[in-house]
């Protein structure tokens, strides 16, 4: 996938967890609390694959949305790191918000993290 098509699917990633974090059950009607949602967002995208790109979208996206904040997180190693790091925050029971992950390791992914699901 190049990495046009990878800021893309990553921008429509952080639309949609944005979507969602503003769904609340408060019975304020607004769903604003005043409080700052933060997610946390692993990917993979070095400066090499589009890096540069997605911490600009994640700074627009932050910049026009003062309640939410997005923090990214680049996983070295490309998905072979980013499984390693999956295994060990599953195992410590801290699993980030929103992982990109390739087609390539949904299977992967859909045997492995089913706790993060």
């Amino acid at each position: 996938m190049n990495w046009k098509k990878m800021m893309i699917c990553a921008s429509v990633g952080l639309i949609a967890v944005a979507g969602l974090a503003g769904c609340s059950n408060s019975g304020s009607g607004t769903g604003d609390t005043g409080k700052v949602v933060e997610i946390e967002y692993w990917h993979v995208a070095s400066d090499s694959f589009g890096g540069q790109t997605l911490r600009e979208l994640v700074d627009d996206f932050n910049k026009s949305h003062p309640n939410i904040k997005v923090k990214e997180k680049f996983n070295p190693d490309m998905y072979k790191g980013l499984t390693q790091n999956l295994q060990a925050a599953v195992a410590s029971g801290q699993t980030p918000d929103v992982v990109q992950m390739g087609w390539d390791f949904l299977n992967y992914a859909d045997e492995n993290f089913k706790l993060m699901i």
